[in-house]
């Protein structure tokens, strides 16, 4: 921290604080005046940066597709191993917005039982926490009781994934318009 300004070493102490994360000199958390903007990248790389820290770099899987290439359109950025579940999950800046396709895919998994959430930092921080309640579910416990957590933390991740589709939608170019980008 020493190559930054004073302004900018107590950012990166609220930031370290809040986060767990020491950001560099050239951290794009620091380069805004006042209240920090994190970009979508930013965003992915802190939220990696986290559950590294839980599972280290197995528990995450990039999905991330440039827009001129989708392969799968609406696939999640992330695949995230952590506390014995797998779920996906879409990387958003506090400004992003969904794709139609993305809100269907995360519906989709919801639907079928799986796990999948939306948002920054802070709502996968909310979502590991619920993960890590069902971790402490011992086996002797009642099988209703891990039946209402799992429960729990599916009507939890679909009211996440509403409150960003609340937002409205990010327009996405049709497969036309993006081979006459490239």
């Amino acid at each position: 921290m020493t190559d930054l300004t004073s302004t900018e070493q107590r950012k990166a102490r609220a930031i370290e604080k809040r986060t767990g994360i020491v950001p560099g000199p050239n951290s794009p958390l620091l380069q805004v005046s006042g209240r920090a903007v994190r970009t979508e990248d930013a965003e992915e790389q802190l939220c990696d940066d986290y559950i590294c820290g839980i599972t280290g770099p197995s528990g995450v899987v990039r999905l991330s597709q440039r827009r001129a290439s989708m392969v799968e359109v609406g696939l999640s950025d992330r695949r995230y191993r952590v506390y014995g579940a797998a779920f996906f999950f879409e990387v958003k800046a506090e400004d992003g917005q969904l794709t139609p396709e993305q809100h269907e895919f995360l519906i989709s998994e919801l639907s079928y039982g799986a796990i999948a959430g939306v948002g920054t930092l802070d709502d996968l921080k909310a979502l590991v926490g619920m993960l890590s309640q069902l971790r402490r579910w011992h086996p002797t416990s009642a099988h209703h009781e891990r039946i209402a957590m799992l429960t729990e933390l599916v009507r939890f991740c679909r009211e996440q994934v509403g409150r960003w589709a609340t937002k409205g939608y990010r327009a996405t170019p049709s497969p036309r318009q993006r081979r006459k980008k490239r």
